[in-house]
């Protein structure tokens, strides 16, 4: 009851800097095409319990335009207080790359939002040297976590495994949750080893896991 609309995100709104990282013909196809939209098609749903254990798998495609899709695993694990979600997000996309990858969802009744991680400056894999190891409250940005707390009318939640954090200004009833984030050029250039690009053309899918608790 304290958790909605969960689904796969691989896309934010681009800064001036992830923007010049594409090619001119991706930021062509960029310009008419909505990676942070799609249209979910379910393709199988498994009910996976067993010895008392409540276990939910659903597998679905979420696509984009003609070109451009995602296919979307996730399983649930289920105890009265706590939510187990491990996903799995294989992009079929006419972008070499995407600037992250991980889960968005809608807590129901949030307060405020805070995080146990580096702040309150913005921090990505290649730029950590500013901000600070503590708990903070969420400001904007891509912040680089713990831990997420969000005071609800009905409790507290907390969500550990996250590793990154951000939330849209477009979308204020939204929290994401990053299984990671590309990092940033230096002086224009392409990340690179040991902080690559998220790339979608080595037939690799994105794997990521967190655990919700309720108080």
């Amino acid at each position: 009851a304290f958790l909605g609309g969960l689904r796969p995100v691989i896309w934010h709104p681009l800064d001036r800097t992830e923007a010049l990282m594409y090619s001119r013909e991706e930021r062509d196809m960029l310009a008419a095409t909505d990676l942070g939209g799609g249209v979910e098609e379910i393709l199988a749903s498994e009910d996976r319990s067993a010895d008392g254990i409540e276990r939910y798998y659903q597998q679905s495609r979420w696509t984009f335009d003609e070109h451009n899709s995602i296919l979307y695993e996730m399983e649930y694990t289920l105890s009265p207080t706590q939510i187990r979600v491990d996903y799995t997000i294989t992009p079929d996309l006419q972008l070499s790359w995407v600037p992250c990858y991980g889960i968005a969802f809608r807590p129901r009744g949030m307060k405020e939002l805070r995080y146990v991680g580096l702040g309150p400056q913005d921090a990505w894999p290649n730029k950590r040297a500013a901000p600070t190891f503590g708990l903070w409250r969420y400001d904007g940005g891509v912040k680089a976590v713990r831990d997420v707390l969000l005071e609800l009318w009905e409790g507290t939640m907390c969500i550990e495994g996250a590793r990154y954090l951000e939330q849209d200004p477009s979308r204020p009833d939204e929290v994401f949750i990053y299984g990671d984030v590309v990092s940033r050029p230096e002086k224009g250039r392409k990340a690179v080893d040991p902080f690559p690009l998220l790339r979608t053309d080595e037939d690799a899918p994105f794997r990521g896991s967190f655990t919700i608790t309720v108080n």
